[in-house]
């Protein structure tokens, strides 16, 4: 839904909303926001021409104001130094182009602003490198169950209906060395079935043996409920409502899914407030400075 800004003067509102254009803040914040959860983590790096290296603190007063915006995820990103509290003073960034150019600099902190991935604990962050795990790292299993059992249900409607042949004698005739005469059989039948949609059998008589073909149609019963199953438990680890995620109407009697709707946007709310809005204050205290 984007955000606004007041300060309190409507001039300089409209100033900020200009400028926060301009640079395309929505975007580049959406955008790191994503591969922030995508990758366990980004950063926004903000074009701040304050005369200063880029391995030397921001001094957002000393420019007039800020050009542009560049969104990095973490693969770009590699901790170079670190203050005594073991937060990182320096950066190491990459960046390539589409001509397959190479460039790497040394960033000071103060010019990169970090979005986090997934809520990961310490031992796991130094493990990363000082990153969160991506939101993929712990759907992985769900999303695996996911698939195989999607998967094992096309497998099953492939096989819904199977055809049985059944000939007497067959494991005597395989074993006397008539083999070729039963596959020849076989091929002679599919041929009917394919041509004339109809299988062609020997009736026999009360001295001869015959043949018998049968269908055999799978059950299905339950398995409706086995793929709501993993429709939820996929709902459930990603945090989505099946209404929203799978767009289905809410089920069951006086169902309104209002219970879910609102706990869905409580969660989106307290990532507004306690993620994004100091990540976005960084910003546009440093365009007012």
């Amino acid at each position: 839904e984007g955000f606004t800004v007041d300060v309190g003067d409507t001039s300089v509102n409209e100033w900020l909303a200009d400028k926060l254009e301009a640079i395309d803040a929505r975007g580049a914040i959406q955008s790191t926001r994503t591969w922030g959860f995508l990758f366990g983590g980004a950063a926004l790096l903000i074009g701040c021409d304050d005369g200063l290296e880029a391995s030397e603190p921001m001094r957002p007063e000393r420019a007039e104001t800020v050009e542009w915006l560049e969104v990095l995820d973490k693969r770009k990103l590699w901790p170079l130094k670190h203050y005594p509290d073991g937060s990182v003073e320096l950066w190491h960034v990459s960046a390539s182009s589409a001509y397959d150019v190479h460039t790497s600099s040394i960033v000071h902190e103060s010019r990169l602003i970090i979005f986090p991935g997934v809520r990961t604990g310490q031992e796991e962050k130094d493990f990363n490198n000082g990153w969160d795990d991506s939101l993929l790292y712990t759907l992985h299993e769900t999303l695996m169950r996911f698939d195989t059992g999607w998967a094992s249900v096309g497998n099953m409607l492939t096989e819904a209906s199977i055809g049985v042949f059944k000939m007497s004698g067959m494991a005597d005739a395989i074993s006397g060395g008539e083999k070729n005469l039963l596959e020849e059989r076989l091929r002679f039948m599919d041929t009917y079935k394919s041509v004339t949609h109809s299988i062609v059998l020997d009736a026999g008589d009360e001295q001869n043996k015959t043949e018998e073909y049968n269908r055999i149609a799978a059950t299905f019963t339950g398995l409706p409920d086995v793929i709501d199953r993993f429709i939820l438990l996929l709902c459930a680890d990603i945090r989505v409502p099946v209404t929203i995620f799978m767009g289905q109407s809410p089920a069951g009697m006086n169902a309104t899914g209002d219970s879910d709707f609102r706990a869905f946007y409580n969660r989106i709310a307290s990532q507004q407030k306690n993620t994004l809005t100091p990540l976005i204050r960084r910003l546009v205290d440093v365009l007012l400075t």
